[in-house]
């Protein structure tokens, strides 16, 4: 939720809506992430029996962008869990020997990019250590590609809200115009809903909230006119996702805020999903288990 609301005040009213640097506000909010990390570098989601995944490291590490104050990550600790999460065909799981998904694809590698470690992750160098298997994940990613849409994971139907998880990633990892856009903008033109004017997960379902704004990310990043620049890393405006100073004394992390807008070209960048069948409950994160 802190991610949340803190990407919502920023599109509203830009880097002053956040508290300021020294404000008790924003030390709060860097020492209740720091507080989150555990042992083994992943988040949980509040301070007692609550889940743990990539998805709440992604939204440590969004707020600590979003804040331009990484007080409160253990980068070490962060990068060693999103190390354990990858699976032999080069995609994440929410969780160690779990699926690969495309939701949790998503949040492994745009938490990469947010901590200026991305490269590193893949290439050796940093402190990411190398290792990572860029070209299996972004064989693995245009796999999920089915019926036009993208799909979460094999052998699934496509789903609206995928065409930004895994188009995002890919494009992320430079492999954006690998995709074929124009199929899955058709597809996800095929999930709007005339009458109402929203999105849905697939064609002929009512639209949700979730689903069109997904499917609005998408199709900014695929460069639809007349939208704003997408923040890849983020999932917001570029425009909301400036980089603050560093607060904290350190530098920002590299990738972080409106540079990961940058990685591909404009046009050429090609309610709580519950992931029940992945063994979690719900959470405070849109990343579904479909």
């Amino acid at each position: 939720m802190a991610y949340t609301a803190l990407a919502t005040l920023r599109a509203l009213g830009g880097p002053g809506a956040l508290p300021p640097p020294g404000a008790p506000a924003r030390a709060a909010l860097v020492a209740h992430v720091k507080a989150l990390q555990r042992p083994d570098g992943a988040w949980a989601a509040v301070a007692a029996g609550s889940e743990r995944d990539l998805r709440f490291l992604y939204c440590a590490c969004a707020v600590s962008a979003l804040l331009g104050d990484w007080g409160g990550v253990d980068r070490p600790r962060a990068l060693g869990y999103i190390r354990s999460c990858q699976n032999y065909d080069g995609a994440f799981g929410l969780n160690p020997c779990q699926e690969s998904h495309g939701g949790s694809t998503y949040c492994a590698v745009a938490a990469l990019q947010l901590m200026g470690e991305l490269d590193a992750f893949f290439d050796g160098g940093g402190g990411g250590g190398g290792g990572g298997d860029r070209e299996a994940l972004v064989r693995w990613c245009l796999e999920r590609q089915a019926e036009g849409g993208f799909q979460g994971r094999p052998n699934k139907a496509p789903d609206s809200c995928y065409a930004f998880w895994v188009g995002a990633t890919l494009g992320l990892l430079g492999a954006g115009a690998l995709a074929d856009r124009a199929r899955a903008t058709a597809f996800v033109a095929a999930c709007q809903d005339t009458a109402f004017g929203g999105f849905s997960k697939h064609p002929r379902q009512f639209p949700d909230v979730l689903h069109s704004f997904y499917s609005t990310c998408w199709l900014s990043l695929a460069g639809a006119p007349g939208l704003a620049p997408l923040d890849l890393a983020l999932g917001v405006a570029a425009a909301a996702a400036a980089v603050p100073d560093d607060s904290s004394g350190g530098a920002a992390a590299p990738g972080s805020g409106a540079a990961a807008a940058a990685q591909l070209p404009r046009g050429d960048n090609g309610g709580d999903e519950l992931q029940e069948e992945a063994g979690g409950g719900g959470g405070g994160s849109s990343v579904g288990q479909t």
